[in-house]
């Protein structure tokens, strides 16, 4: 019984609905994801974290942060804690080694990972945070009041 031509195409379908994932998603996004989890402390407790203004939480704390820039973000972290001076780092990002693998379907691969941020990853994924003593809370005398009570 020869196959007829439809029962022919059935494996090259199958093959295509295989492979199509594969062909329109980015390598670095498949791979390796659109966030990272990065790791922050300091020599201090309390210390409160805000990337690109938003606060996240008080050091220590890991958080998954998204490779993607929203909003023009710019991927700045700032620490803070009363009697401290605030630190501001920009958080490191390089090229994403996994992107390379977009070569043979370049057309479809390279643009995926570029809208989902995974072009780019953290590097580091962890930071140590030295906070240094303000010295205007140090100098700064306690405020103290005083109350003058007469008598009759």
């Amino acid at each position: 019984m020869d196959p007829t031509p439809a029962s022919r195409r059935r494996p090259l379908r199958a093959t295509a609905l295989v492979l199509a994932p594969l062909l329109l998603g980015g390598c670095a996004t498949l791979f390796t994801g659109t966030t990272d989890r990065i790791a922050f402390e300091a020599n201090v407790p309390r210390v409160r974290l805000s990337i690109d203004g938003e606060y996240v939480g008080e050091l220590p704390i890991a958080v998954e942060v998204s490779r993607k820039a929203v909003d023009g973000g710019r991927f700045l972290a700032r620490f803070e804690r009363t009697g401290y001076q605030p630190q501001e780092l920009q958080l490191g990002r390089e090229f994403n080694l996994v992107a390379l693998m977009n070569i043979p379907v370049f057309v479809f691969g390279f643009p995926v990972d570029l809208l989902s941020g995974a072009i780019m990853s953290f590097e580091p994924t962890s930071y140590h945070v030295q906070m240094l003593p303000d010295p205007k809370a140090l100098a700064a005398p306690a405020e103290l009041t005083v109350c003058r009570l007469e008598s009759r």
